[in-house]
């Protein structure tokens, strides 16, 4: 106890100084990445330090005032894919890395779990015991609960079972596509029927491509980032040219074909898993052009080693298409984090980043560009100084997103409450 709290009851600012140091850490982990710091060149010393000073001003100001903490959340998220090449999991880390608790759940025959803790092994559990694991972590009532769902159209019948045994939490749906891919017939109106039928029971969607907001009007703009900052490059070619793709309908075969002979004397190297509907375009498109090589799927572990070995990427999309409207490629962002070229093809989410990309509409377009590269990279379009579109600055607009939501401000009142019961009273 204290002459200034003389009940010994915490106060909402001792509360905040609780915190302060994740405050803190989050604060200059984001200040280092905001475009208005980082493009105020000659900063040293005192300076560098005065500028961070401002930032995390504005942030206080933003977040710490407010006496329903930031630490108060705790995120429990579903997957239905390999955390080896889960996006998402990009997205998990800069949570934890903010200071919240995050459960990360791959739902799968037998799911597995990674636990909150920077320890915690992976755990196959069986379904009733993933049950007891998240009603035990999300019974505890001092954390309001977020269930973020990026499972795609997967498992409707055990997101219903999850929604209905979890503890009280908002549940938020990650729309990070329209989901229907080029799926056609009864398949996709099976998959059309899921996809109301699911997003029935989710408090809000968070959406990537703004495109999206079209389909889903009532959603969130979230978008999508990358990890990975500029890559040190021992040599820039512009003779060897990256395709990271996932080779499916969404590839314009035709135009890449197109490019590929215009260039004879590039060789383009493409690395990403061929899906079933796409295979016999696929194996055309490689013997019939000799300068056009397949090195198989990657994993995220495998981006840093394939990004640093090339200096250009292309992005034959298939434009004016609804199979590429509602996209926003992730591989536009490991690259322009890297330092690399982009020369894609015209569709809406390239016009998002029309300022860094290449965006043609020919072969013939797409093959100058490359010439000039070539001959010039001074004509380079992503600029050493741009900022990076981060994971970290992602998580900070989810929380954003989920602290805007009636239903978790209730959620964090009686979190509130359960903290400090006394001061409730």
């Amino acid at each position: 106890m204290s002459p200034d709290n003389p009940t010994g009851v915490m106060t909402p600012m001792s509360t905040r100084l609780r915190s302060s140091i994740r405050t803190v850490r989050a604060a200059l982990a984001t200040a280092v990445e905001d475009p208005a710091l980082r493009r105020r060149p000659g900063l040293k010393g005192r300076d560098c330090i005065a500028v961070i000073c401002e930032y995390f001003i504005r942030l206080y100001g933003r977040i710490g005032n407010d006496p329903l903490m930031q630490d108060a959340l705790r995120f429990l998220v579903f997957t239905c894919r390999d955390p080896r090449t889960d996006f998402r999991l990009s997205l998990v880390e800069a949570l934890r890395h903010r200071g919240y608790e995050v459960h990360y759940v791959w739902l799968k025959r037998r799911p597995l779990v990674l636990g909150a803790g920077p320890g915690d092994a992976p755990q196959p559990l069986n379904l009733l015991a993933l049950l007891r694991y998240l009603r035990r972590r999300s019974a505890v009532r001092t954390h309001a609960n977020v269930y973020f769902t990026t499972t795609n159209l997967c498992f409707p019948s055990l997101i219903f079972a999850l929604r209905a045994l979890c503890a009280p939490g908002v549940w938020c749906f990650d729309m990070h596509d329209d989901l229907l891919y080029a799926l056609r017939g009864k398949a996709r109106l099976r998959a059309r029927f899921s996809q109301a039928l699911l997003l029935r029971v989710f408090d809000l969607i968070v959406h990537a491509a703004p495109t999206l907001k079209e389909r889903f009007p009532c959603s969130h703009h979230l978008g999508n980032a990358s990890s990975l900052e500029r890559l040190q490059r021992t040599q820039t070619r512009f003779d060897e040219v990256l395709v990271l793709a996932s080779i499916d309908p969404r590839m314009d075969f035709a135009f890449f074909a197109a490019v590929a002979a215009e260039c004879c004397d590039v060789r383009f190297e493409i690395y990403g898993q061929i899906s079933h509907d796409a295979r016999a375009a696929m194996q055309s498109l490689l013997h019939s052009r000799p300068n056009i090589r397949h090195h198989g799927a990657y994993v995220s572990a495998d981006l840093v080693p394939i990004l640093s070995r090339h200096a250009v990427m292309l992005a034959p999309y298939v434009a004016d298409s609804p199979l590429t409207r509602y996209i926003d490629p992730l591989r536009f962002y490991h690259a322009l984090n890297s330092g690399m070229e982009v020369i894609t093809t015209g569709i809406p989410q390239a016009a998002q980043h029309a300022d860094r990309l290449f965006i043609v509409r020919t072969p013939s377009e797409a093959a100058r560009v490359l010439r000039l590269l070539q001959t010039d990279s001074s004509r380079s379009r992503n600029a050493a100084d741009a900022a990076p579109i981060s994971w970290n600055l992602k998580a900070g607009r989810l929380v954003e997103i989920l602290r805007a939501a009636p239903r978790m401000q209730a959620l964090l009142a009686r979190a509130a409450s359960a903290r400090h019961p006394r001061r409730s009273g």
